[in-house]
């Protein structure tokens, strides 16, 4: 029995009652059965199991030969996982479809400024600031990141720490330069290995430009991971003017 209920449990993802799960599996075992045979084998009550066959077959589960006793049949098992797998595909087209009007609709609305939560959506906002670039992506490594990074000629990849890149052209910064520098760029060092604010520990981990239209900045606050992504022109361009700064004079030569 517990495969069955192992069974019961994968058909209720399914959109299936756990009634109908079970006089669907009963079938399976049985081959055919009488509703009476049903209720007594799947535990089903007998004031309900009529409804639960009936909707059993009006969702393409079970055939139903009408007789003295009415008797049921669940079709193949490949049969329905093909109408399922069908109409899976179907929702998922469905639930594109919406999503793409959404988006469009959203478009349509300005929002210069959005914060991303949580270690997938931070990944998918790097990935799409990277995949996004046309012209020119600046990239600024902070901490070890697992991202895919291209090595088109527009990339510039800025290293806060020695890290492996699959990429010829980047610099590596020179924390001895910017220790010795004014202090803008030495207060600008330390915030880069995070600070405390409200009691909480706030790290940056990396800062994509794309073609100075679009930022996205990662942090770390606390265990959590967070992006905050800018289409303000004149915020990226001051991140671009930064990121130029360190390229040109506190790397490695």
């Amino acid at each position: 029995m517990i495969e069955i209920d192992e069974v019961v449990e994968k058909l209720r993802g399914f959109g299936l009652t756990p009634y109908e799960a079970k006089a669907f599996v009963t079938l399976v075992h049985l081959s055919e059965a009488s509703a009476r045979e049903i209720s007594d084998y799947a535990k089903i009550p007998r004031t309900k199991v009529y409804d639960v066959l009936k909707r059993l077959a009006e969702k393409g589960f079970i055939e139903v030969q009408p007789g003295n006793p009415t008797l049921f049949r669940a079709l193949e098992p490949l049969e329905v996982a093909g109408k399922l797998q069908h109409e899976m595909v179907y929702r998922i087209k469905e639930f594109m479809t919406l999503v793409e009007k959404i988006q469009v609709e959203r478009r349509k609305r300005i929002q210069h400024v959005w914060v991303s939560r949580g270690k997938f959506a931070v990944e998918s906002r790097v990935r799409e600031i990277i995949n996004e670039a046309e012209n020119e992506l600046l990239l600024f490594i902070i901490d070890d990141l697992k991202i895919d990074i291209p090595e088109p000629k527009m990339t510039k990849i800025l290293l806060f720490e020695k890290v492996a890149v699959p990429s010829g052209y980047f610099r590596i910064i020179d924390k001895e330069k910017l220790r010795s520098s004014e202090e803008f760029f030495r207060r600008f060092t330390e915030l880069l290995k995070g600070n405390s604010f409200g009691g909480m520990e706030v790290k940056p981990i990396f800062l994509g430009i794309s073609d100075c239209k679009k930022s996205v900045l990662a942090l770390k606050e606390g265990n959590e991971f967070v992006a905050v992504t800018i289409t303000i022109p004149l915020v990226v361009l001051l991140q671009k003017a930064m990121f130029e700064a360190l390229w040109n004079n506190f790397t490695y030569a």
